[in-house]
């Protein structure tokens, strides 16, 4: 049988195998899927026999779906393997030119650029087998192998200007329609329903699928307490059980905030302190700063007085009331009548009046009276918080109630936590303290630092070997106060 003979017969051959090929695909997509779903593929089957007989239309082809290769994913992006519009189109392409090349014997074209480029994907695939992150590099060196078959197909079918120029029109105009979508779609797009990113849908997504990152997310913070918690026996918990029902939690959710709840809460069945989640990318609404005087209010008529101004030690400068600074006038039981020339009534709570003026620099206008005949103004700068003020104040009042009760024989100090801030405070306050002192904690403090208060250690100094015990986690000296030598307040 003669070459021609044989370039007779195989086209028919050809039509035949896609003919039955593209039955069964009908068939099984209409029976199982939908009507649609089977005429795309149907379509899609078209377009793959027709690149068959043409690897130029193929070409033209792969080069007008290049510019929608992120709108035209069919995978979510953080699949190991993705599968893309383009992809296919361009495997097909190149399945033609290798069909029609060795049909006809043509010669395959190569070139320097080709195989250096090929040396870098060699490099590429090569880290796979050391690298810290398999996912990310199999995903990668897919891409850069990608782009190697790609390189070999325009080398080898870019034969005429006429085709080049066919080409390059083709994917211009592509990407113009693919620019304008773009920007029709990011202003005036319909709502996307996150949980079906990265499925093919009736059009085209241009967001990132969140979910996915989720059920990592979630996954890890499981596995982080299997591996690391302190107890084997995981407090007595099922550990797989639990993943398993706050897995279905995991599904409901929408925000990356309802995403930290879940993880909490699975975290809060192992019933253990120090066990934390937080972070990421939450939304968070837009806040105005409260400016603050470290005052008690009262109202009075028609206007506000100070009722008290909040002191902490005489000695703390940390936290200072506003008013309690040098060369301010301002005293408890003026009354303030008004905020950078606003006047402050009883109409309305006093704080609204310092919105937006949190460690800002304001005008305020007092009398000792409530009247604007004689009134005063004085220039202050707001705290922004004053929390920190009010815990002084406590500290301090705690301080001198133990003072007096002991005569000075024992002194307070409040250890506030057991980090850097609680250590600093303990050196720094006990120091001063007198002969004895109290160690008094909020809460309990660890079985390696300071178990419950108070204590009591006998001699001043201690104190600096008190530290020196306390970072090596040797307390031996330090022991429980007895009952008779406990202060009660």
């Amino acid at each position: 049988m003669s070459a021609l003979e044989l370039q007779r017969l195989s086209t028919p051959v050809l039509a035949g195998c896609c003919g039955l090929i593209g039955g069964g695909i009908l068939v099984v997509a209409a029976s199982n899927l939908s009507p649609v779903i089977a005429g795309l593929a149907m379509c899609g089957l078209l377009v793959a026999v027709a690149i068959m007989f043409s690897p130029s239309l193929g070409l033209l082809l792969t080069a007008a779906v290049i510019p929608i290769e992120r709108l035209g994913r069919l995978t979510a992006d953080t699949n190991m393997y993705t599968v893309s519009l383009m992809r296919i189109i361009g495997l097909l392409a190149l399945a033609s030119f290798l069909v029609h090349a060795v049909h006809r014997k043509w010669k395959f074209r190569f070139g320097k650029p080709f195989f250096a480029y090929l040396v870098y994907c060699g490099l590429a695939i090569l880290t796979v087998f050391y690298t810290t992150d398999p996912l990310s590099t199999v995903r990668s060196g897919s891409a850069i192998l990608g782009n190697l078959i790609f390189f070999f197909l325009v080398i080898n079918m870019v034969r005429s200007w006429r085709l080049t120029k066919a080409a390059l029109l083709v994917w211009l105009a592509s990407s113009v329609l693919v620019g304008v979508y773009t920007m029709y779609d990011w202003h005036f797009g319909r709502a996307v329903n996150v949980q079906r990113i990265g499925e093919l849908q009736a059009r085209f997504q241009t967001v990132y699928s969140d979910t996915a990152e989720w059920q990592q997310l979630f996954t890890e913070s499981w596995r982080l307490e299997r591996d690391y918690f302190y107890d084997p026996n995981m407090h007595g918990v099922d550990w797989n059980k639990v993943r398993g029902q706050y897995s279905k939690m995991l599904e409901g959710v929408s925000t990356r905030e309802e995403v930290n709840f879940v993880i909490g809460e699975m975290i809060g069945e192992l019933n253990s302190s120090h066990t934390y989640r937080s972070g990421g990318d939450e939304e968070h609404e837009k806040q105005t700063s409260v400016g603050y005087l470290g005052v008690d209010w009262q109202a009075e008529g028609q206007y506000y007085k100070i009722k008290r101004i909040v002191r902490g030690a005489v000695w703390d400068a940390e936290a200072r009331s506003p008013l309690d600074m040098p060369g301010i006038a301002i005293k408890e039981g003026n009354y303030i009548l008004a905020v950078n020339g606003l006047p402050l009534t009883t109409e309305g709570e006093p704080f609204a009046a310092f919105q937006g003026l949190g460690g800002k620099t304001v005008e305020l206008t007092f009398n000792t009276t409530p009247s604007w005949q004689g009134a005063k103004t004085a220039i202050v700068e707001t705290l922004k918080d004053e929390a920190r003020l009010r815990h002084l104040e406590w500290i301090e009042k705690n301080r001198k109630r133990v003072e007096d009760a002991t005569h000075g024989e024992a002194g307070y100090v409040y250890v506030r936590s057991t980090g850097v801030d609680g250590q600093s405070e303990l050196i720094l306050r006990a120091g001063a303290e007198g002969v004895r002192f109290v160690l008094y904690a909020a809460k309990p403090l660890g079985e390696k630092i300071f178990p419950y208060g108070p204590f009591i250690a006998d001699r001043q100094d201690e104190i600096q070997p008190l530290y020196q015990k306390y970072r090596s986690g040797k307390m031996e000296h330090i022991s429980e106060a007895p009952e008779s030598q406990r202060i009660t307040y």
